[in-house]
């Protein structure tokens, strides 16, 4: 009796023959993966078009990240780049972690309108210093204060003052320097505090230059000893800038 041996005709593919899982395929495409068991089945990557809002963001100082949803991105305007939206509050919470310091800069920006902050203050001396050059009022006062006291019957003037309220906040440099004292004593005073002051036959000369607010005051004063002929003689400079 003979036998006949019947040849497959053709031949199909199945899941050892592939390469892709159902999680490599798009949805709404139909194949052989390798975990369909040789079925054909559908895809489950999900198709995301050209973007999508960002999961979560996060990272420091030397890096960055912000999590894509997962599936697949296409050729957004033939760049070769897909793209992700990102909210204001996930850049604000980039920014912090990148020590741009959203926080810090909102903070610096309202202490330069608070006039207590250190932030204003710098500021505002180093305008005044400046010398206010751009459009800014300067007002300079020199001269000498005498005092003298010619006998014992009080003649002459024994004591001279010169003070200057200051009207508005502003920046002073002020000097002095004692030329002639044999007896007595001269000084200065800036927004209350004594400056300088020298006496008897002491001579010498001091500086000083800073704020100062509106109602305070400088002043420069002499006064000439009790003996007969006695004088007291100091150069004085004021220039206030507002």
């Amino acid at each position: 009796m003979g036998e006949v041996l019947m040849q497959p005709m053709g031949g199909g593919v199945g899941s050892d023959d592939v390469t892709a899982a159902k999680a490599q395929v798009l949805t709404g495409y139909n194949t052989v993966t390798t975990d369909s068991d040789d079925e054909v089945v559908e895809g489950t990557m999900p198709d995301n078009g050209t973007n999508k809002n960002a999961v979560s963001v996060g990272g420091g100082s030397g890096s960055l990240y912000a999590y894509m949803p997962y599936g697949h991105y296409d050729n957004y305007n033939n760049s070769g780049n897909a793209w992700i939206n990102i909210t204001n509050d996930q850049a604000k919470t980039l920014a912090n972690n990148a020590g741009v310091g959203y926080n810090q800069g909102v903070s610096d920006a309202d202490a330069r309108v608070n006039t207590s902050s250190a932030s204003y203050s710098n500021g505002y001396s180093a305008g005044n210093s400046a010398g206010y050059s751009n459009g800014g009022q300067t007002i300079t006062i020199s001269g000498t204060i005498a005092a003298m006291h010619v006998d014992r019957d009080d003649v002459g003037t024994r004591n001279s003052e010169i003070t200057i309220t200051i009207q508005k906040d502003s920046y002073v440099s002020a000097s002095c320097s004692s030329v002639e004292l044999k007896s007595g004593e001269v000084g200065m005073y800036v927004g209350g505090t004594k400056r300088y002051s020298a006496g008897w036959s002491n001579t010498g000369s001091s500086s000083y230059s800073g704020n100062i607010s509106a109602g305070q005051s400088v002043k420069f004063y002499a006064h000439a000893g009790g003996a007969d002929s006695q004088h007291a003689n100091m150069n004085i400079s004021l220039t206030i800038r507002r």
